[in-house]
């Protein structure tokens, strides 16, 4: 057993770690008890070189792991971890020492304003993604039914890492007919967070099957994805995108060179860790930052309190009391409705309506005019 022992201001914690499954992984987490008796939920990372969080040499006293950050209640805090090797029973304490900042990660999600040649590029990337991914739900299957046929069925033994060397010799071998490497064309670092995401996913659907939960209410293993239901979705880390200026304007460069004007409805708060690039039913691309933003400074208090009352009428009823507890109820505040929804709802019923006559079967390729009217009704549904 590995012991972390956490000790800053008012809490103090302990994390119990297995060696054979946490020694190298770059990510540990656990629970413990605060100083004042309350049950957290936290994990230690490393930084983005995602070294391991508790290796460290054996034949020195004190070792520095590196920097890292401690995940607490999804308050995360800089720390610097100090390895310090115990010789007895293989046993390896690790402490820290914490920094002075803490911060949480927020997501700020932009609109892309991509050109017909950026467009391509970004299909042909989520492509190779796919392939990726739908390659390793067929290893898994595979090494699931080798072993279920040998009688033992060890379906963790197909982890991360597991897949990420699985990752290298698919690049290295997958070729086309005229013999060229056209996975390596592609960005190691999207193709990377497919396999973590694919890793991340396979790894809840087996938890939750040994801890018994019901099948109606626990996730599922990973499945293949197909070119015309699923949605393209791309994932960078620090090595894979950037943002630079170009006319009078900053836009994001991906993996590949691939520059995309981005349209900044609010300023980024903060220098991104990752980019995620989606797109939505209705053909739209965009941009979600994962930025690092200071904990915010609550507002100071007036002694005013508000009540709010959603209704069909109104959509909102507000009553407002001050510090005397003398009660306003006069409705300025009220918020009356809108109504956008009716007439969304009407366009959203006439464009489903149209799409069940044009629907085909299942394994024939849409018609032109019920894509058309899928979009609209997606539109719609998004407006209602």
């Amino acid at each position: 057993m590995v012991g972390h022992g956490f000790q800053f201001e008012d809490f103090a914690v302990m994390l119990f770690a297995d060696v054979l499954d946490d020694f190298l992984e770059a990510r540990v987490y656990g629970a413990g008890v605060s100083r004042y008796w309350r049950v957290v939920e936290f994990r230690v990372e490393a930084g983005d070189d995602l070294a391991p969080v508790l290796g460290a040499p054996d034949d020195v006293v004190v070792a520095p792991v590196g920097d890292v950050v401690v995940v607490l209640d999804g308050i995360h805090v800089f720390a610097t971890a100090h390895a310090y090797s115990i010789q007895q029973r293989n046993h390896m304490r690790i402490c820290f020492m914490y920094g002075i900042l803490s911060f949480m990660k927020v997501r700020y999600t932009y609109r892309l304003r991509p050109s017909k040649t950026a467009r391509r590029r970004l299909m042909r990337e989520w492509g190779m993604c796919r392939y990726v991914w739908n390659r390793m739900v067929e290893e898994s299957k595979r090494r699931h039914e080798l072993n279920r046929d040998e009688g033992r069925l060890h379906d963790e033994e197909f982890g991360d890492k597991t897949a990420q060397r699985y990752l290298t010799i698919l690049r290295n071998l997958t070729c086309d007919e005229h013999g060229d490497r056209w996975l390596r064309e592609g960005s190691v670092v999207a193709q990377q967070q497919t396999v973590r995401d694919f890793s991340k996913a396979r790894k809840k659907a087996l938890l939750d099957r040994k801890n018994g939960i019901a099948p109606g209410k626990r996730a599922g293993l990973p499945r293949f994805k197909s070119k015309r239901d699923s949605t393209a979705t791309l994932n960078y880390t620090t090595r894979g995108f950037s943002l630079y200026d170009d006319d009078g304007g900053t836009r994001l460069r991906l993996a590949g060179g691939i520059g995309i004007p981005v349209v900044w409805s609010r300023p980024l708060p903060g220098k991104p860790s990752s980019v995620r690039v989606s797109q939505d039913t209705d053909g739209h691309w965009y941009a979600s930052f994962v930025v690092d933003k200071p904990a915010e400074t609550p507002l100071p208090e007036t002694g005013r309190a508000i009540g709010i009352d959603p209704g069909v009428s109104t959509l909102m009823t507000c009553a407002t009391i001050d510090g005397n507890g003398i009660v306003d109820e006069t409705g300025a505040y009220d918020l009356p409705h809108p109504e956008y929804g009716r007439k969304a709802h009407l366009e959203l019923a006439r464009l489903q309506r149209r799409m069940a006559k044009e629907r085909r079967p299942k394994r024939q390729k849409p018609s032109n005019r019920y894509l058309k009217n899928k979009r609209r009704a997606a539109e719609s549904n998004a407006a209602s």
